[in-house]
């Protein structure tokens, strides 16, 4: 059984990598299913931040990012809770 990661941003649980390296720290490059964040382009080359980021996608209605379907049972407004994040999600 493969290890699943936790995005930073939305905080969906099911990434199949991390996104930053664990021993340099760069972004992988991948994208969040779920929100869309490109770990190390949208923050790193675009300069967006990840609290941007997740308050842009709270205010769009959290929309699933990804052309694939979305898992079974998805709750973005529970994975968002799961960060802990006072001031976001529901």
């Amino acid at each position: 059984m493969s290890e699943s990661y936790t995005c930073p941003v939305c905080g969906f649980n099911q990434l199949t990598e991390p996104a930053y390296s664990p021993t340099t720290g760069l972004g992988s490059y991948d994208i969040c299913p779920s929100c869309g964040f490109e770990y190390g382009v949208s923050d790193d080359d675009d300069g967006i931040s990840q609290e941007q980021w997740r308050s842009d996608w709270i205010a769009k209605g959290m929309s699933w990012s990804s052309q694939f379907p979305q898992p079974e049972n998805w709750n973005p407004k529970q994975q968002v809770k799961s960060l802990n994040i006072d001031k976001e999600g529901e």
